[in-house]
């Protein structure tokens, strides 16, 4: 099996975005159709309860799709978390931690954040647009067919 990355490398970043946000990465969607099996996110002080969110962009919307189990996290750099979520090419990653800031870069406009655990559908006019990128990162799992 292959896989393909959605999101952005687990790095320290020096730039924070604050807890209680529910935060969207809009610059590295799913590159494919697949099963995100594994997933990662850097925090700042490394102990938070955090979960990773998938929404799909229908052009007015972020539509909420799925999210994995809430986690608790105990170090900085939480890598190859479990999870089991279908996504389709173009979907968004996304993470909410209620009690600990999230690292990110400092480059304008690539990250949207609204406040809150987002579970329904919202419309884009209604989220922030943030700096980053978010140092959060998905790996999804594609079935290649035998030659």
């Amino acid at each position: 099996m292959a896989y393909g990355l959605i999101g952005n490398s687990i790095i320290a970043r020096g730039n924070f975005q604050s807890a209680g946000n529910t935060i969207i990465d809009v610059n590295n969607p799913a590159p494919s159709r697949g099963i995100m099996k594994l997933w990662g996110v850097y925090l700042n002080n490394g102990v938070a309860n955090v979960k990773v969110k998938i929404f799909r962009d229908d052009g007015t919307n972020y539509v909420f799709m799925y999210e994995s189990a809430l986690v608790s996290c105990s170090v900085y750099a939480n890598i190859d978390l479990p999870c089991w979520i279908p996504v389709e090419g173009g979907d968004l990653i996304g993470v909410y931690c209620a009690g600990e800031e999230f690292e990110c870069g400092s480059t304008a406009n690539l990250l949207r954040l609204k406040a809150g655990d987002i579970t329904t559908t919202t419309l884009k006019t209604t989220w922030t647009a943030s700096v980053g990128p978010l140092s959060t990162e998905g790996k999804i799992f594609t079935r290649i067919a035998p030659f």
